[in-house]
């Protein structure tokens, strides 16, 4: 019967049936959308589009113009918010001191080193450092959250704490340092002793405590 029945049937849908809900929703003005009373963030550049949210057993989707824009873990409780950092770092870059309040920062999935290096940062340089750390912060799209919590802790552990130092030891963390210069055995001095730095003459800064040039 089977046999007879076959060439009768229908083929395939060419994509997999995507067993989820669907609800087409607007983003709000927090970045987020709302499923069952819980907020998922999106991409700031998307406040105020109309998306579609897939609502699978395990996960939420958000989806524009056939392109997903944020997964999360679907959350089971009520009233929550789930939050990606990523997904705020674009404005947090033109308003860097909103990084002080912003409820993304105490996300489960940012390292705690994240905060805490950010709070001292913010401490010695006010502003400034508000700014040079989500700079920092968006390197993680090209080398992943786990390589830039690992070079903050390397900062903290010999208290570095400006943007230059830290893309220095993001370099070495991910293998682009530039290597030694080296010069061919040809031109190495075969006595250095010939070479000559004149001794500073340290009665000159007396001048700074003494009013005048002595």
């Amino acid at each position: 019967m089977w046999e007879k029945e076959r060439p009768t049937l229908h083929p395939l849908p060419p994509q997999p049936f995507e067993a989820c809900r669907l609800r087409a929703v607007t983003v709000s003005k927090m970045s987020t959308v709302v499923f069952e009373t819980n907020q998922y963030s999106v991409p700031c550049a998307y406040v105020g589009h109309k998306v579609w949210v897939k609502v699978f057993v395990d996960k939420v989707s958000i989806v524009a113009q056939n392109e997903v824009i944020a997964t999360h873990l679907r959350c089971d409780e009520r009233d929550q918010m789930i939050l990606e950092l990523d997904h705020y770092l674009d404005i947090l870059l033109r308003k860097p001191r909103a990084i002080r309040d912003a409820r993304a920062m105490n996300s489960p999935n940012v390292p705690e080193v994240v905060r805490s290096y950010h709070r001292e940062m913010r401490r010695r340089h006010g502003a400034d450092g508000d700014r040079a750390f989500v700079r920092f912060l968006l390197l993680h799209r090209e080398v992943g959250m786990e390589a830039i919590a690992s070079v903050l802790n390397t900062a903290s552990s010999v208290a570095i704490y400006h943007l230059e130092g830290l893309h220095e030891l993001l370099l070495r963390e991910t293998g682009q340092a530039p290597a030694m210069a080296t010069l061919p055995p040809s031109q190495i001095p075969v006595d250095l002793s010939q070479y000559r730095v004149q001794k500073a003459d340290a009665t000159r800064y007396n001048a700074l405590t003494s009013g005048g040039v002595q």
